[in-house]
């Protein structure tokens, strides 16, 4: 990791991982945060599936070959 500046000038923290937790951020696939994601992975947090449809969350769970799935490969 190192630190800079994102485009609009706010500090950021580039990270060569980055893990979100449970369901996928859309934030985080967006251009600005490619350039400072790195490597972006989704980890099984155990919500359970009636939590997220009390939620109105449409989900099927992407963990079935393992616990950590990868969203976007490093850049």
């Amino acid at each position: 990791m190192y630190a800079s500046a994102t485009p609009s000038g706010a500090p950021a923290v580039h990270a060569e991982p980055t893990v979100t937790l449970a369901l996928p951020k859309a934030g985080l696939r967006s251009d600005d945060a490619r350039r400072v994601v790195g490597a972006l992975y989704l980890a099984d947090i155990a919500v359970p599936p009636h939590a997220l449809e009390r939620a109105g969350i449409a989900y099927r769970s992407p963990f079935a070959r393992g616990p950590v799935v990868t969203l976007a490969p490093s850049p």
